[in-house]
């Protein structure tokens, strides 16, 4: 799993690009408020089962699903976006609070990485722009 920089350029390069947010709470509306602020695009998908349409459509440089969500896991969310994921990459990362498991989870699951909702959410952040900065994920 990337670790966060301790810089932002990586936040000002990443500028424009789109990121899907799944699984709306307050820990990922703190991260979208400052993937915001950095300047990227944010994709609310309060539906889990319709982020196939939304990647489809949105053609995102990032993914944070919620690991939380009450009607289904994360993982489920990714494991229904491997055919999509197959057309172009994006990063995808699991969201949540951290345990033992969860980066096994997220590895699993084909996701990049688990970004824990403990860390402040400017390192969040940073360390979504880092990965699409680091794999050159600009649509």
């Amino acid at each position: 799993m990337l670790q966060p920089s301790a810089s932002s350029s990586s936040t000002h390069k990443a500028a424009g690009t789109t990121v899907i947010i799944v699984g709306w709470d307050t820990a990922t509306a703190a991260v979208a408020h400052a993937l915001e602020d950095a300047g990227l695009r944010l994709v609310r998908a309060d539906n889990p089962l319709l982020v196939p349409h939304h990647v489809s459509r949105e053609r995102p440089s990032a993914l944070l699903v919620n690991a939380e969500m009450p009607a289904i896991a994360g993982e489920d969310v990714i494991a229904i976006l491997q055919p999509e994921r197959a057309r172009y990459p994006y990063a995808t990362y699991l969201f949540g609070k951290k345990t033992d498991d969860s980066e096994a989870i997220a590895r699993r699951c084909g996701a990049q990485g688990w970004l824990s909702s403990a860390e402040p959410p400017d390192k969040v952040a940073v360390a979504i722009a880092d990965t699409i900065v680091e794999r050159h994920l600009f649509y």
